[in-house]
């Protein structure tokens, strides 16, 4: 089983067609660049990423891009396709999902989204063709556990400013968390 999320732009692998071969014979580059096409397959409400990306492999498209609902014996709520050619060869790509959103709250969280120091609850859901939902709800803490760092400290002699000497020290920390 697969299971695909919207990702951004800069997460796709821009070298994952280096290992394709167009030949018979079975190789793991081929096998990673199939993967990397299933998954943008998925992003077909975003015609103009699916170009952008196609563009980086060296790839282009030949026919426009399919999302629309998939009546089927599958509870399936959607097939995403797309096909493109280069690299000699020529690319039928297509994804079936029942698509699994995440959400904070309101807002939509992506695969790899930075989240902020604190707990932040979770919900998954997902919803087939018969319109049939499921969701869970998990948590993920973010804490910072790493210590700041002291600048090391040099001795210091320093000019007496007046009667009472002189007071004056050089230090510095740095850290993660503030506040």
């Amino acid at each position: 089983m697969s299971m695909f999320t919207k990702l951004p732009s800069e997460f796709y692998d821009a070298t994952a067609f280096d290992g394709f071969s167009p030949d018979r014979d079975f190789h793991l580059g081929t096998a990673k660049a199939m993967a990397w096409l299933s998954q943008l397959a998925y992003e077909t409400d975003e015609p103009k990423k699916i170009e952008a990306i196609l563009r980086i492999w060296k790839l282009r498209l030949v026919e426009e891009v399919i999302s629309t609902e998939l009546r089927s014996v599958l509870p399936m709520a959607s097939t995403h396709a797309f096909v493109a050619a280069g690299r000699g060869a020529t690319f039928i790509t297509f994804a079936g999902t029942d698509p699994v959103v995440f959400k904070e709250g309101a807002n939509v969280v992506h695969s790899g989204d930075t989240f902020a120091l604190g707990t932040h609850t979770i919900t998954a859901s997902a919803t087939d063709s018969l319109g049939h939902t499921s969701s869970e709800q998990f948590t993920i803490t973010v804490r910072d556990t790493t210590p700041p760092t002291l600048t090391a400290l040099a001795n210091q002699t320093d000019e007496a400013t007046g009667a009472a000497g002189a007071v004056t020290v050089e230090a510095g920390a740095s850290g993660r968390a503030a506040g």
